[in-house]
């Protein structure tokens, strides 16, 4: 998800959160012996979530093999050391999201980087600057943005959404005109108002306001204390500590998963496969794509669930500057009078001190458009955002960069779930439910608590382990 959270949660939202944190096992503990001996599992896709089920049950005693359609570990974990003099800069997964929740309870990727001794960094969300059209907001022009940015928050939690859940065609847009229309806003205020949200809500889901569901919002948990935690050295240090020891294989792509008969048969560009058990671990927009064939069909209500689930779209422009020319903090935000209505830029100074790195963030329908420009094009346009901010200095032109395009991807269609009106919530669980004991689904959009995340994805591979294991018992 996106690092711009450039306000705080209203206190109700954290005791929200607070109240509905569960615990969560990080470790599944079965005996080799619990299992029929010689289990063979498939997981399809080197991503965390298919590592995290994977490791479990090679540890458990299966016979484990990863079939993986990329030459890298990861998925949307994923960590670039060429580009920018050997840094490691991440092109996917950027943070761990917090470090504990209400119930002190740690994130389990936070609790790998303490005990495997990956050095880790703060990235503190509040931490930035704010401009109207490229001019810095006064003092008590800010603090007017955080309460009029909590107070619709907090409206939108406590009162609209109560009043509309079981509408799943309900959006953030039409919450966000009832909003501006009760509480009478100005013009300004309601575009200012919009480009908060643009750098909030917008961007962290990876959705526009007018696709995102009211009824699915504030519906997921976090871990709300330690913000966000950079990785030093690389987020892929992480799918790297969970492939030790396991059969991966680099550049198989699965067409067609038949689970006609009791061996399941997996047809791929490496040759047939068989096993008695597969956890299909590829992300939600493959398989909105289609482009992985299930024998037969999936169950109508996983596939209705899988067609309405929204696929978010954040890709990044990274560009690297021979001297830094934009003031201290992690963050800025130039709030506009058109659509996305709101541009935000992170630094990298955080990881990589004086390294002269800027990420812009974009999203959405605005980020698919952006993908379809060459990169050239796509580059001058985000300079004339830096230029249009910093209006009285002469912005130099980059040294490198890097483009994203996360929806071009095959191998992800996306960047990951977001609630999206006309799906309700429970579409996750759906999502998330085995096919006959021998089909299993992991990643994070099958995580109801923590989708969007990398810890979610984790979590989910180690929840589809358990039911590997249950279903493979004699």
């Amino acid at each position: 998800m996106s690092p711009i959270r450039t306000l705080r949660h209203s206190r109700r939202h954290f005791l929200r959160i607070v109240l509905k944190s569960a615990a969560l096992p990080l470790v599944t503990t079965v005996s080799q012996a619990a299992i029929r001996p010689g289990t063979r599992v498939i997981v399809i896709g080197a991503g965390v979530s298919g590592l995290a089920a994977a490791r479990e049950l090679h540890v458990a005693g299966c016979r484990v093999t990863v079939l993986e359609a990329r030459k890298r570990l990861g998925g949307r974990v994923c960590t670039d050391r060429t580009e920018f003099g050997g840094l490691p800069v991440e092109f996917g997964a950027q943070f761990i999201h917090g470090i504990r929740n209400g119930k002190d309870e740690v994130n389990p990727i936070y609790r790998i980087a303490q005990e495997s001794g990956w050095k880790t960094k703060r990235f503190v969300k509040d931490s930035g600057e704010t401009y109207r059209v490229g001019k810095p907001l006064s003092n008590a022009e800010d603090k007017a943005l955080v309460e009029l940015f909590d107070d619709f928050e907090t409206w939108l939690i406590d009162d609209f959404k109560d009043e509309h859940e079981d509408d799943i065609g309900m959006s953030v847009e039409r919450a966000i005109a009832a909003y501006a229309n009760e509480n009478e806003l100005s013009s300004q205020q309601l575009l200012d108002l919009r480009g908060i949200i643009a750098s909030d809500l917008e961007e962290d889901k990876g959705g526009n306001a007018r696709r995102l569901s009211v009824a699915g919002y504030d519906e997921d948990e976090d871990y709300a204390q330690g913000e966000d935690q950079c990785l030093i050295e690389g987020y892929d240090q992480l799918p790297a500590l969970l492939a030790q020891e396991l059969d991966v294989r680099f550049g198989c792509i699965v067409s067609e998963i038949d689970y006609t008969k009791r061996k399941i048969k997996i047809s791929s560009s490496d040759g047939d496969f068989e096993a008695e058990h597969v956890v299909v671990s590829v992300p939600l927009g493959v398989l909105k794509a289609k482009s992985l064939i299930f024998t037969p069909e999936l169950p109508g209500a996983k596939i209705k669930a899988i067609l309405r689930m929204g696929m978010g779209v954040l890709d990044k422009v990274i560009l690297q500057f021979p001297v830094r020319f934009w003031p201290a903090g992690n963050w800025f935000l130039n709030l506009e009078r058109t659509a996305p209505y709101g541009i935000s830029f992170s630094s990298m100074e955080a990881t990589h001190p004086g390294s002269n790195i800027l990420v812009f963030w974009h999203f959405g329908s605005h980020a698919v458009a952006h993908e379809a420009m060459p990169d050239a094009e796509l580059i001058e346009l985000v300079m004339g955002h830096l230029r249009q901010i910093f209006q009285d200095i002469d912005v130099p032109a980059p040294s490198a960069s890097a483009i994203t395009r996360w929806s071009k991807d095959p191998f992800s269609r996306g960047s990951y779930f977001y609630p999206r009106t006309g799906s309700p919530i429970s579409d996750i669980k759906v999502l998330g439910e085995a096919v006959s004991d021998r089909l299993f689904f992991a990643g994070e959009a099958t995580s109801k608590a923590y989708f969007g995340t990398v810890h979610g994805a984790y979590l989910s591979g180690l929840r589809e382990a358990r039911k590997v294991l249950a279903a493979a018992k004699d």
